[in-house]
């Protein structure tokens, strides 16, 4: 394997934040870096491209995210992104959605949803492929 520049930063981001997004143009290495980064971190490595993987996210999101077996890697070889956000409050209002309207806005297609996780109790619905998700669905 092609030794990726960028893994030591990704390692580090990783030290102090839940979610790391790895985006770049095609044929760039980024699914190889993924799994590289899941096999150096012992995280569990998911793609989307797996029928039987995606159908599970797509059809429960929140069950899925549930349900997940520790740090895992989530990979969507085709271009795709969904978006995560922690927000450190028991309360959210539209504004905590501005980033991921951002991101939706700027990937257009390729954003296939966006959830900002919160210390509240339910799972709320935003529109536009958009949720509001306790954090405590994770370790549920």
């Amino acid at each position: 394997m092609i030794r990726r520049h960028i893994e030591p930063s990704v390692l580090r981001a990783l030290a102090d934040t839940p979610v790391v997004l790895i985006n770049g143009a095609r044929q760039t290495g980024k699914t190889t870096l993924a799994r590289a980064i899941a096999t150096r971190t012992g995280a569990t490595y998911f793609t989307l491209d797996d029928a039987a993987t995606l159908a599970l996210a797509a059809g429960d999101p929140a069950g899925f995210i549930r349900n997940l077996p520790g740090p895992v890697v989530l990979d969507r070889p085709d271009g795709s992104v969904a978006g995560i956000e922690v927000k450190a409050s028991a309360t959210a209002g539209p504004g905590d959605f501005a980033a991921l309207r951002a991101l939706r806005d700027q990937l257009g297609t390729r954003f296939r949803g966006g959830a900002v996780l919160y210390l509240g109790d339910w799972l709320v619905p935003s529109g536009d492929a958009l949720w509001l998700a306790p954090v405590t669905s994770m370790w549920a």
